[in-house]
């Protein structure tokens, strides 16, 4: 199988598209904000999408590596358009059960959170498929990266259990090779299709 690999223009498609669905979005860079400058430095290196803002790590690096930047946006285009369908259940998803620290103190611990996990899962689920849709395969250190994610403090410990991260993971793998994840996820069918991966 042949690895195209997105440029220039296909990173301003995705994001006239993201816009046609967030027509807010912004698209910000990490190394040029001053709250962004003081945070450890994998969150500095990490997107974030906070509303309507997505936050890249770097105007260079997003310039120069186009292919990045499309794998990147494409993960985040999954949190944007969460937000903008059902923005409070993504928040409450997103924020259990710490929020409830608000009530009770002991909940600010990193205590599991199967929501933000299901949440964020969604994004690399998006991740491992464009890499399927471009070798034909996941490879092993694609899973082993969503597992040590999805399990560290970029997400604050929120899945817990070794195996319940590989579970996950093996479980979007299937989902993926069947065939059956553009059903699972609107903004799936819409990068597959930009990618030219189906019609």
């Amino acid at each position: 199988m042949t690895e195209p690999t997105p440029g220039k223009a296909e990173v301003a498609q995705l994001i006239q598209i993201m816009r046609q669905v967030c027509p807010e979005l912004q698209i910000r860079f990490k190394d040029e904000h001053w709250f962004w400058r003081r945070c450890p430095k994998r969150l500095r290196r990490a997107a974030t999408t906070m509303f309507t803002t997505v936050w890249l790590s770097s105007r260079k690096r997003a310039e120069s590596d186009h292919w990045g930047t499309f794998y990147t946006l494409a993960h985040e285009f999954v949190h944007v358009w969460d937000w903008v369908t059902k923005p409070f259940t993504f928040v409450l998803g997103y924020l259990m059960p710490q929020i409830l620290g608000l009530l009770i103190p002991l909940a600010l611990l990193p205590w599991p959170s199967p929501w933000r996990r299901r949440l964020e899962m969604r994004g690399y689920r998006m991740n491992m498929a464009i890499q399927y849709w471009r070798r034909g395969t996941i490879t092993s250190g694609m899973k082993r990266w969503v597992r040590q994610a999805i399990r560290g403090p970029l997400y604050y410990w929120m899945v817990w259990r070794k195996e319940i991260a590989v579970e996950v993971v093996d479980r979007a793998e299937w989902e993926i090779k069947i065939g059956v994840v553009h059903r699972l996820h609107p903004v799936y069918k819409i990068v597959a299709r930009l990618l030219g991966y189906i019609k």
